[in-house]
């Protein structure tokens, strides 16, 4: 029995444990009162474009909310086109949500004036709504 004891606890850590791809942990980022730094080598997300900042929303924990920064992901330097002129899109005239899987760090809040932040470093895959401009 003592030998399988330790077995048994491994198992059942790892069962209680939300992984995202690449046995990531992701629970870590649904709970918004998280204020670490986490890194991701690939996340699904929603993001939605808009004239004051995009924002995402993890599919894992969709009622979650997060400031986006694209500055570092390539978006800007002409690897996306198509997808940076249906961002400005939705951005000025409203659209569907853009699904991507991206890698990057996850900046949690400190919960007074810092929100949490998605920092997008790659963008590993989209799909674009039907009604692309």
């Amino acid at each position: 029995m003592l030998k399988i004891f330790p077995f048994l606890m491994v198992f059942l850590a790892c069962g209680c444990a939300n992984f995202g791809k690449n046995g990531q942990k992701i629970n870590f980022i649904c709970n918004i009162s998280y204020n670490n730094t986490i890194s991701f080598s690939e996340l699904n997300v929603q993001i939605y474009p808009d004239t004051h900042g995009d924002y995402a929303r993890i599919d894992a924990c969709p009622d979650h909310t997060l400031a986006v920064d694209f500055s570092s992901s390539g978006l800007y330097g002409g690897h996306h086109e198509t997808l940076l002129r249906q961002m400005r899109f939705n951005a000025n005239q409203g659209g569907l949500p853009i699904k991507m899987s991206v890698a990057g760090t996850y900046l949690g809040s400190d919960g007074e004036s810092r929100p949490a932040t998605l920092v997008i470093k790659k963008i590993t895959g989209y799909n674009l709504p039907k009604e692309t401009p």
